[in-house]
């Protein structure tokens, strides 16, 4: 791999972590000597497009060892001991490669909870187990798995001795990490006097580095179909629509005009409501989408991770409102489908209110999602 970790935005205390396991593939006399072990597995978990995959080459690359990379669905074979097979043959391609580095990807698709009837999925975590207890610490193999569904994997395989260490790998958090990840992506890239990337930083929040990637790419692509390849805040914010819109911009539909009245009142009821409550609000659209949203409100968000009750009720009141505003135009019985995803969005919202942060009425301090899975309290 020839990934480094300056390749890699953001992570500061994660990567410092991980530099200590590079020293030792670096470096395994002084730390035998100390009596230590090299991990036997490093498990990093978290939302799609965190960059767990980078991070991995990123520690082969640094430790300048052998890297495998492969997925957790190639072990996943109809026939019975085939998935087992495979398991065998990659740890003995690493033990004859060692040092090296192993990394498997998506691996809950071939870790997961083992129960009911032995099949090949079975037979193939057990193979895995086997070869993680197999071969000895400090042997100069290096298992990173990645997942994002941490939740989904055996007990079994999580346990000290397998993965040793778990690392969480999370969205950025702060306009300082997504600045961070915005310089890798425009370091080849020109653009216009009218883009500040550090408001462009703050625009991205709860956004991953691969959107991050993909809203940037995008734009570039659109400079370069307009000859000039400078990239515009237009053609930013054109990229960012695709993004959250899941489809083109239908700028050239033919539109009722009722129909355009409707959704101007729709957006505006979002818009109104963020603003009353303080959100900055970076553009607010009736353009239709190929995806067959019909148009869009985008709010700047203050903060990510931890929200006060308020704040919530202030989101789902937001999200209603474009309902609302119908209602206030045509009234109650002429309303449209177009709140659908809005409806669908606050009722996940209250939902986790109620279920797992203790904010129903009752104001009980239980996870109703503990007790759904049938553990005690």
């Amino acid at each position: 791999s020839s990934v480094k970790f300056s390749d890699v935005a953001g992570h500061t205390e994660l990567k410092k972590d991980l530099m200590q396991i590079i020293d030792f593939l670096k470096n395994p006399k002084i730390y035998k000597k100390a009596g230590a072990k090299l991990p036997k597995g490093i498990l990093l978990y978290g939302p799609p497009g965190t960059g767990k995959t980078l991070l991995a080459k990123a520690i082969a690359g640094e430790a300048s060892v052998n890297f495998r990379a492969v997925s957790g669905s190639d072990f996943d074979e109809k026939f019975v001991g085939v998935g087992a097979g495979r398991i065998r043959e990659l740890f003995k391609w690493a033990r004859k490669n060692s040092p090296c580095i192993l990394f498997i990807d998506e691996i809950d698709a071939l870790g997961g909870k083992r129960g009911g009837n032995i099949s090949a999925d079975r037979q193939t975590i057990n193979a895995l187990l086997s070869e993680m207890d197999g071969f000895t610490a400090g042997n100069g193999v290096l298992v990173v798995a990645a997942t994002n569904r941490l939740q989904d994997l055996d007990p079994a395989l999580t346990r000290p001795g397998r993965f040793d260490n778990r690392f969480a790998v999370p969205l950025p958090s702060t306009s300082k990490e997504r600045r961070e990840i915005i310089d890798i992506y425009t370091k080849d890239k020109n653009f216009d006097e009218s883009v500040d990337l550090d408001v462009f930083a703050k625009e991205m929040v709860g956004a991953s580095p691969a959107v991050i990637e993909a809203v940037i790419n995008e734009a570039a692509i659109l400079s370069a179909a307009d000859g000039s390849c400078i990239i515009t805040k237009a053609m930013l914010d054109e990229a960012y629509f695709k993004q959250l819109m899941e489809g083109h911009s239908k700028k050239d539909a033919e539109r009722q005009q009722d129909e355009i009245k409707l959704t101007a009142y729709h957006e505006a009821g979002h818009a109104l409501l963020g603003f009353l409550f303080g959100d900055e609000i970076t553009k607010v659209s009736i353009v239709p989408s190929t995806s067959g949203a019909g148009g869009v409100t985008m709010f700047n968000q203050k903060k990510m991770g931890l929200y006060s009750k308020q704040e919530l009720e202030q989101q789902v009141m937001t999200l209603y409102a474009g309902r609302l505003a119908e209602e206030v135009l045509v009234g109650p019985d002429n309303v449209t489908t177009g709140a659908s995803n809005d409806i669908e969005r606050a009722s996940e919202l209250l939902y986790d209110m109620v279920v797992s942060y203790g904010m129903g009425k009752e104001d009980a301090l239980i996870s109703y999602s503990v007790i759904q899975a049938g553990k005690s309290v």
